[in-house]
């Protein structure tokens, strides 16, 4: 009859001890080192009972603590990555809002320059509208000095050759007077024009000059 052979109790424990230290083993070969995962190559002694258990526990302190300062590290650059995204949030923001500031300065300041435009144009209006005015004011009177010097002048057909002259020569001199008046008072016309003309001008460019600014 074959006999059979039996483990002993400590036997058994034994074998269960090394199974459950390979296991450990194979499960921490690989390990996060730096953020990257690293292949060690981990040879135990063997002992009495098994694998040593001062160099497994060593192992397994060695290997939490390349774990623990992996995330250490970790959380110090998501936190540094944070702190220079908040950074630069502040910084766009601030350079925004100076931006708008600037931009509605600008606006306000077209507004403005609108304004003033708007009524400059209006004086200039009630300008030549004056010195209409007054130039048909002035070619009426001179009108109606040459109609008034001609009926003198027939009045008077009837006086001598002499007076008629005479009389013919200051009605003459009378129309030139008139015709002076008229043309200095033309001429005070045209001046007052030439100078709202340049006022226009003026107010144009430094229009245009607030548009381009502004775009």
């Amino acid at each position: 009859m074959q006999g059979t052979v039996r483990k002993s109790k400590k036997t058994k424990k034994g074998l269960k001890y090394r199974q459950k230290l390979g296991r450990i083993m194979s499960k921490f070969c690989m390990y996060i080192y730096g953020g990257q995962f690293m292949a060690v190559d981990v040879v135990f002694s063997e002992a009495k009972k098994g694998y040593n258990k001062e160099e497994v526990q060593h192992f397994i302190e060695r290997i939490t603590t390349d774990h623990q300062r992996a995330i250490s590290e970790k959380d110090d650059a998501v936190k540094a990555v944070m702190n220079e995204k908040e950074g630069l949030e502040a910084k766009y923001k601030s350079r925004i809002e100076e931006l708008e500031k600037a931009l509605a300065e600008a606006q306000s300041q077209g507004k403005e320059q609108s304004a003033k435009y708007e009524e400059l144009c209006a004086r200039m209006g009630e300008k030549l509208l004056f010195a209409e005015n007054q130039s048909a004011l002035i070619i009426a009177e001179a009108e109606a000095m040459k109609v008034k010097a001609a009926e003198e002048a027939a009045q008077k057909a009837e006086l001598s050759v002499a007076a008629i002259s005479a009389k013919a020569r200051e009605n003459a001199a009378a129309a030139l007077r008139a015709a002076d008046i008229l043309k200095q008072k033309s001429t005070q016309i045209c001046a007052g024009l030439d100078h709202t003309k340049r006022v226009l001008e003026e107010a144009l460019e430094a229009i245009e000059k607030t548009a381009k600014n502004i775009q």
